[in-house]
């Protein structure tokens, strides 16, 4: 698979800013809104067990309309992380750490960068879509696979990777947002039009998969680990 990158890293991190512009809007509280919730342990540090069995069978659909399968994937090594497209700031800058870290392994181990397959799959597809999804992974590494689906089938992958999801609400934000706005409870023009467009955020866990060619677990890294550490589990990690 390919896409299409912009010239530079800055215009590829612009890129992605762009399409994000009416979620940033109500991004700084609702992740107030999450860690008043139960956010700070799902994205903090409750992530899958060793004793847990990391992967399994899905069903979804990739950038071309074409089902993909976990079988599918099989024969090389996979970077898997869950995210979704109006995330304001963690999955934008995972992928872009993922690309980063597979461009450094192929500068002194092109045979290990060249086995990885890294792949996006969205927790979100309520809002994305196919087309959606086409346009956002172009933005990032050029073999980057991006998958959706129906909601069970979302469900169903993100439970084989024990990743847990769920969306804040438009009221739950906007009642947030009431609260902070110089504590007269008014919310600018540029809040309601967010609301108004039905903006929301998905609360999610943040982990980036290394899975084996036979489709098995073989290590895991938090998403705030960054492009070094991402390099460093593939170089230890991947044959090649």
């Amino acid at each position: 698979m390919s896409g299409i990158l912009p010239k530079s890293k800055v215009a590829r991190i612009t890129a992605v800013v762009s399409t994000l512009a009416s979620v940033t809007l109500v991004a700084a509280v609702a992740w107030n809104v999450w860690l008043n919730d139960d956010g700070r342990s799902q994205m903090a540090g409750s992530g899958p067990q060793a004793d847990q069995a990391i992967g399994g069978p899905f069903e979804l659909t990739n950038t071309q309309g074409n089902t993909v399968t976990a079988q599918d994937l099989e024969g090389g090594y996979t970077l898997v992380f869950f995210g979704y497209t109006h995330c304001p700031d963690v999955c934008p800058m995972t992928l872009q750490a993922m690309s980063q870290a597979l461009d450094v392994v192929a500068d002194n181990h092109p045979a290990k960068a060249e086995r990885i397959t890294p792949v996006f799959i969205t927790i979100d597809p309520a809002r994305d879509d196919v087309a959606r999804m086409r346009d956002y992974v172009a933005n990032f590494h050029p073999r980057l696979i991006g998958l959706t689906g129906d909601k069970q089938a979302i469900q169903q992958a993100a439970q084989a990777y024990h990743v847990s999801y769920k969306k804040v609400d438009p009221e739950e934000v906007a009642a947030a947002q009431q609260d902070t706005q110089n504590g007269d409870g008014q919310m600018s023009a540029a809040d309601h039009a967010a609301m108004d467009h039905g903006a929301y955020l998905m609360q999610h866990q943040s982990y980036v998969f290394l899975m084996g060619p036979d489709g098995g677990h073989v290590d895991h890294v938090a998403a705030s680990a960054g492009a070094p550490r991402i390099a460093e589990m593939i170089r230890q990690d991947v044959e090649g």
